[in-house]
């Protein structure tokens, strides 16, 4: 018998908390994390905001794509999406075909705008009220969360200690059954 490695993707809207728990998870667990974001900065030399400028949403994205796609290759590590990567059905698609344990992070639009601060670094921020845009991003990414998710923590009033730890439980749980035949 095999035991696959088992990877975790985290999803959900901007100051959900993925990118600190997929890097407090990476630690708990002893596996490689990585932020889409940071990944797509890494490798075009340019700041989120500055590709928004050069090449539209549609151009992030796009890099966002084979960015998941990419950090996906390697089994079992810890990928923390940006909060629009599941609104492209090839970005669900593949999730679907690996082995995954995707973990839908929520928060109360009032915990939501307080993280974001004032949207600095955030180029769909920019455009006009913060909680207003966060509401309207919630409501037209839910279904696509849920199609993919395994499991949603609403972390509003959870540390990010509590967050990882209920992720890392998940993950044993998970983890203890994924065994493929030789």
């Amino acid at each position: 018998m095999l035991v696959m490695p088992l990877t975790v993707v985290l999803v959900g809207v901007m100051g959900s908390g993925k990118s600190s728990v997929a890097r407090r998870l990476g630690e708990m667990l002893r596996i490689k994390h990585y932020d889409l974001d940071e990944m797509v900065e890494a490798e075009t030399g340019l700041t989120i905001p500055e590709i928004f400028a050069a090449k539209g949403e549609s151009g992030f994205r796009d890099l966002e794509r084979e960015a998941l796609k990419r950090a996906l290759e390697r089994p079992g590590v810890v990928v923390a999406t940006g909060g629009g990567a599941m609104l492209q059905q090839a970005n669900r698609d593949h999730l679907r075909e690996l082995v995954t344990l995707v973990v839908w992070l929520d928060a109360s639009l009032d915990v939501l705008a307080s993280r974001v601060g004032d949207g600095s670094g955030r180029p769909l921020l920019s455009r006009g009220k913060i909680k207003s845009i966060l509401r309207t991003q919630k409501a037209e990414r839910k279904a696509a969360y849920r199609e993919v998710a395994d499991m949603r923590i609403n972390t509003s009033k959870l540390t990010l200690e509590e967050v990882a730890q209920q992720v890392a439980n998940k993950y044993y749980r998970m983890h203890s059954c994924v065994i493929v035949a030789e």
